[in-house]
């Protein structure tokens, strides 16, 4: 209670002209009171500046709202201006958006029951989102194209038996994909660029499971062609380098056959030029090189001999 009285203002005695003077706790209350209004203001002001300018990232496109009017000009990425509190500014992504969803109990052509669970890839391009905004309420996917996904993909799949859903889900994906791009809704706010079926269940047991011992065989026949065409190709590359290595044998060897042609060549064109050059007198010492015992034998020719 103290500690309160402490912030109020408490009049003092009469002055001589008989007005009350305050207190020193009237004082501090004062000064608190225009302190904390201070920090207000300063908080009100960095928010207003803040409020004031708005970063619209890439792959997206800016709405700006003037007390909630839309402007026919889109703002690009980057920073932009906005009066707080009376202008706003919404995102609208135009890259391509992904989202998935369940199609459950459909009956198929062999009245089979079958949930599918697909794959819807789409965009909104640039010059779509001004006029959408300015005449949808919502988001564009859950209010046109959701609904309208869900409504064609049934009408396809009664066409096909619950097998044939499995089997030929890239040609029910395409169909799908062409039909909703046919609605006027769609494709003037939109682009659907693709419609992929992903996984499927059966609420019959026994077409499940035989569904399930069918996909199991397909993958062991695919994994074994798998394996063969790796065997194969492990056999072609064996058969490649043996190939390569028997060619390289044989390129030495013909080199190493032309040199032994190339020295007999030089040695006989040495044999040429030593005789061209002897001037018919013959060497005091010969080396034979006999093949008798491999011991070449060194004969002294008598200077009578030679000088004859």
């Amino acid at each position: 209670m103290k500690f309160l009285d402490f912030f109020i203002p408490k009049k003092g005695s009469p002055n001589a002209f008989g007005e009350s003077s305050y207190t020193s706790g009237d004082v501090i209350f004062q000064n608190v009171g225009k302190m904390l209004l201070d920090i207000l203001l300063i908080i009100l002001s960095i928010r207003t500046i803040l409020g004031s300018f708005v970063i619209v990232p890439t792959s997206y496109v800016g709405i700006k709202r003037t007390m909630n009017i839309i402007h026919s000009k889109p703002l690009l990425e980057g920073v932009h201006f906005k009066v707080p509190f009376i202008q706003s500014v919404e995102e609208q992504s135009i890259k391509t958006i992904q989202e998935e969803h369940e199609l459950t109990r459909i009956q198929a052509k062999d009245m089979q029951e079958i949930s599918i669970y697909y794959k819807v890839a789409y965009r909104i391009p640039f010059d779509k989102v001004i006029p959408n905004a300015q005449t949808l309420q919502g988001d564009v996917y859950e209010v046109i194209i959701e609904p309208r996904v869900k409504e064609t993909m049934a009408d396809i799949v009664v066409r096909y038996t619950a097998e044939e859903v499995i089997s030929k889900r890239e040609e029910i994906a395409k169909i799908a994909r062409e039909q909703i791009m046919k609605n006027d809704e769609i494709s003037k706010r939109s682009i659907i660029e693709e419609v992929v079926l992903m996984k499927f269940d059966f609420t019959d047991p026994a077409f499940k499971k035989a569904v399930d011992d069918k996909k199991r065989a397909i993958q062991y026949a695919e994994q074994a062609e798998v394996e063969k065409k790796t065997a194969k190709a492990r056999a072609d590359q064996a058969i490649f380098e043996a190939e390569g290595k028997a060619k390289a044998i044989k390129l030495e060897a013909e080199a190493m056959k032309a040199n032994q042609k190339i020295v007999e060549m030089k040695q006989i064109d040495a044999s040429i030029k030593a005789i061209e050059k002897w001037d018919g007198r013959l060497p005091n010492v010969l080396i034979n090189g006999g093949k008798s015992n491999g011991i070449p034998s060194i004969i002294n020719i008598p200077d009578k001999i030679v000088q004859e």
